[in-house]
């Protein structure tokens, strides 16, 4: 077994951990912004708008996608340049 074999089957052991957290912990998440996004909404919109989008994106329903050169309006592109 030699050193990079090591360190791959030591880094996806690690991510495999991350993973099973993460499939753990989003339900919980998911149900408690939920329950916190009315109320906060109701004191200030845009940080109840913000936890019902972490609310979405923990349960699944809001996917994130990377940013690609074609996703971005032109005069954001010419600024990155």
């Amino acid at each position: 077994m030699g050193f990079w074999y090591g360190l791959k089957n030591f880094g996806s052991k690690i991510l495999g951990g991350i993973t099973k957290a993460a499939g753990w912990v989003a339900p919980t998440l998911n149900k408690v912004l939920g329950t916190l996004a009315p109320p906060v909404s109701m004191n200030n919109p845009a940080i109840g708008s913000v936890t019902g989008v972490g609310a979405k994106l923990a349960s699944g329903q809001l996917k994130l996608h990377p940013i690609t050169k074609s996703s971005l309006p032109k005069h954001i592109i010419d600024l990155r340049q």
